[in-house]
């Protein structure tokens, strides 16, 4: 019965992120889960602290050691995790890195298995990964932690323009990036197999679980999309699903 009813979950899931407009006003958390999801994929290709990963490597660039102001975004020190270098940014009282995570590691994907859109777009990753996934010091961002940020930059009615890349939204979809945070569409998978919409959406999770339904699996994500403005808090996506990471610091 309860193989049952996670297939139907899993279904339903499907189907809801299909049908999202991102157009919503965001979510608190408190709310039933969001009937909207995202729009289907174009033809043309179309979020607990967490634990540090044994012997991965962590060092904080000595260029930048104090956070520095440019055009109104003020820059943090740069991260080398792992290989890659990520920039950081300063947006009120938070240090966010300001771009997704590609850290590879069992249960991350990247789009098409084309590394080069893991560097442009960030890897996928399952939840149970992405709770750890983020080096020392940094973790995946609670609904607390994302409620800091809607509010900070506007609202969630406006957050998305104000948050999303000038440029990589489908249908002229970008935002402004007034704090570069550069939200890039990394698109959402439902399997190793299925990775969808990418260009026009991306989920980014949240470490906060969804308990109000006892047989669904279900964790919050922040959302974005090409056609619209805001942002949703919603928790709607099961664990097993592939959704891209941004780390905050502790």
């Amino acid at each position: 019965m309860r193989n049952t009813i996670s297939k139907l979950a899993l279904t339903a899931s499907v189907l809801l992120a299909m049908a999202f407009t991102f157009s919503c006003s965001g979510d608190d958390g408190t709310d039933e889960p969001s009937s909207s999801s995202a729009e289907n994929p174009s033809s043309s290709g179309i979020t607990p602290s967490s634990s540090s990963i044994p012997g991965s490597s962590v060092t904080a660039s000595s260029s930048s050691s104090q956070p520095s102001s440019s055009l109104g975004v003020i820059h943090g020190t740069l991260v080398t995790y792992e290989g890659e270098t990520y920039p950081t940014v300063v947006i009120g009282t938070q240090t966010w890195f300001a771009k997704n995570l590609n850290y590879a590691v069992g249960g991350s994907k990247c789009y098409d298995n084309d590394p080069t859109n893991c560097e442009k777009y960030g890897r996928l990753y399952n939840w149970a990964t992405a709770m750890t996934a983020c080096p020392s010091g940094w973790h995946i961002p609670s609904n607390d932690d994302w409620n800091v940020l809607i509010n900070y930059v506007g609202g969630s009615s406006t957050a998305g323009k104000h948050l999303k890349s000038k440029s990589g939204w489908n249908n002229n979809g970008n935002g402004t990036d007034d704090y570069g945070f550069s939200a890039l569409p990394g698109g959402y998978g439902v399997s190793d197999d299925y990775i969808y919409n990418v260009g026009n959406g991306g989920g980014w999770w949240s470490s906060s679980e969804d308990k109000r339904y006892s047989y669904f699996d279900y964790v919050y994500s922040l959302e974005m999309g090409y056609n619209g403005d805001g942002v949703g808090l919603d928790g709607k996506y099961l664990k097993s699903y592939l959704l891209s990471v941004r780390c905050v610091q502790d």
